[in-house]
């Protein structure tokens, strides 16, 4: 039996803080729970390009690339699939149970190729389960990254150029099937891959020079005072490509000097480490928990309430699914080339 690879605890960490923000998010997109602008423009600008960051600390070629295809597929595309049917499944049974009352609107069946357009061509009111455009792109992100590493030969100076390249080609032109976003988010995980290959977060092990440079790391984001950035609809507004670049990656470098300050937080921790699970089961809920909270609580309240709720759902999702769909869930494999 092949062993599982011992765990980096503060990655897990980052990933619970980034899963968390996540959520969050989508609540606030519901009933504007961060009322202050910069707040709002500020957490845009690394939130998700520190999941492509965290991404790249994993990439590795030494077991070929017909490897790491199989270990793409079941780690995002058999998931992307696999919570496209709960979305589906989770819809058509409310819609059963309370149909025609306040908690559940009519069933509209969601296919896969829904979640795979840059532009939402079907309507916002239909798009349940929105956060899953991320596995496509990070997908292809990877792909983006097989190909460069190659055609530079593994050399990862010329790999990183070359992915500024394309980030900028990205950044320009709009492209279907997150594409665009995909090219424009590539150098955040070449970055990843060098953060974890040369070490870097390890050059310093004094927790309050770690604090300081982190606040450094957030100050300097604050201080170029970016808009705010729409990964999803590759759009930040009228800020450049390299505010971009910096923004993403110093926010990134913030998270995971606290991360590796703290190393390890029980729950936060635990939902890191499962973050996919809880990536592709929230946003089913959140709307129909706000539409029950809202008939009783003010809306603050509500958020409250209703964020709570949601990272509880995910916790014993993570515990359900794990179990019992490993397969479905990035677990274990699906999919085994001959």
């Amino acid at each position: 039996m092949e062993q599982s690879k011992p765990r980096i605890e503060y990655v897990d960490l980052a990933k619970g803080f980034l899963i968390i923000l996540v959520v969050l998010h989508h609540v606030d997109q519901e009933v504007f729970m961060f009322k202050d602008d910069t707040t709002r423009c500020f957490l845009s600008t690394f939130r998700m390009p520190l999941y492509y960051v965290l991404s790249g600390f994993f990439v590795s070629f030494k077991s070929g690339y017909r490897n790491f295809l199989e270990k793409k597929l079941n780690r995002l595309i058999i998931p992307f699939c696999f919570f496209v049917f709960l979305t589906n499944a989770y819809n058509l049974v409310l819609n059963r149970v309370w149909s025609g009352n306040f908690l559940h609107s009519d069933f509209v069946y969601e296919s896969p190729f829904y979640f795979a357009w840059t532009e939402n061509i079907s309507g916002n009111l239909l798009f349940q389960n929105g956060a899953l455009w991320f596995l496509v792109s990070l997908f292809e992100t990877y792909m983006l990254y097989l190909v460069i590493n190659q055609v530079c030969k593994g050399k990862i100076e010329w790999t990183l150029a070359l992915s500024l390249l394309l980030s900028v080609i990205g950044f320009y032109f709009k492209m279907p099937f997150y594409l665009d976003t995909s090219m424009t988010c590539l150098p955040f995980v070449v970055v990843g891959t060098m953060i974890r290959r040369y070490k870097l977060l390890e050059y310093c092990k004094n927790n309050v020079i770690r604090f300081g440079l982190a606040l450094v790391c957030f100050g300097i984001i604050l201080l170029l005072h970016p808009d705010k950035f729409h990964f999803y609809r590759n759009d930040y507004e009228h800020d450049p490509i390299w505010m971009v670049w910096c923004c993403g990656v110093l926010g990134s470098v913030g998270i995971l000097l606290f991360s590796s300050m703290m190393n390890k937080l029980p729950v936060v921790s635990y939902v890191g480490r499962y973050s996919i699970i809880v990536l592709g089961t929230h946003a089913i809920f959140i709307p129909d928990l706000l539409a029950l909270t809202q008939r009783w609580m003010s809306v603050n309240v509500s958020i409250l309430v209703s964020s709570i709720v949601v990272l509880a759902i995910s916790i014993l999702m993570i515990s359900t699914l794990k179990r019992w769909v490993p397969k479905c869930v990035a677990q274990s494999d699906l999919i085994k080339f001959a």
